[in-house]
């Protein structure tokens, strides 16, 4: 999905990048791979020193979930530590870093996270972006969308002779509000409701696009 945005930039996490898939789409992606914060930091700086000379408009964080676990992993010696709270401030301050980088740009900015389940013992509550700490709440509130992406698993159609008429095939769903059917619910919400209103889409950045008219400006996106 983040593939289809306008010449996009992937700050992909190395150990398990997606960008293999990038080769099925049309538009040309640019990515480099990040493996420590370090790495960041210097992706950071490269990427608002050129990404109007290289003509780059959307910048994706893939995933955001990752990244965290590598912080983590580094401010806690490699689990030979315990997270304090001069862990948790660092911990912050990469985030609040990337944030403030990214959208002090002239791009759109697509953070993709894995899911969570939030539990209240056995029992799931709900699904949410997956991010501990403060981090998270920052990094939402700068997003225009919060959106949940799913794929199912559609069985191929019969007629009434057995025959196939459309084959088996897997969808891809992109929701903008959680369905009040869905259990457990999801996280999402548009700063453009009065415009998203069919609440599930394409996942393609011009299935959003054509119902956002050019005066909302920039569009924050989490999936």
């Amino acid at each position: 999905m983040a593939g289809t945005a306008p010449k996009p930039f992937f700050f992909a996490m190395g150990k398990e990048s997606g960008i293999a898939s990038l080769s099925q789409l049309e538009n040309e992606s640019l990515y480099t791979l990040i493996n420590n914060t370090e790495e960041m930091i210097r992706a950071l700086a490269w990427f608002q020193e050129n990404y109007k000379a290289k003509g780059l408009r959307t910048a994706v964080v893939d995933t955001v979930t990752l990244f965290g676990r590598m912080a983590q992993m580094e401010l806690t010696d490699y689990g030979r530590q315990t997270m304090e709270h001069r862990h948790w401030m660092k911990f912050l301050s990469y985030f609040l870093n990337i944030r403030d980088c990214l959208h002090s740009c002239d791009v759109h900015v697509i953070w993709v996270f894995h899911d969570d389940e939030v539990k209240s013992g056995d029992l799931v509550m709900k699904r949410a972006p997956k991010l501990a700490g403060q981090a998270l709440k920052e990094i939402l509130q700068t997003c225009g969308i919060i959106a949940y992406m799913d794929k199912i698993e559609l069985s191929a159609k019969k007629d009434e002779n057995g025959n196939i008429v459309a084959p088996a095939e897997t969808v891809r769903r992109f929701f903008t509000k959680c369905p009040e059917e869905f259990k457990p619910p999801f996280e999402a919400g548009t700063w453009y409701d009065q415009v998203l209103t069919h609440g599930c889409y394409y996942p393609s950045f011009q299935a959003l696009a054509k119902f956002l008219s050019p005066e909302t400006g920039r569009k924050h996106i989490t999936v």
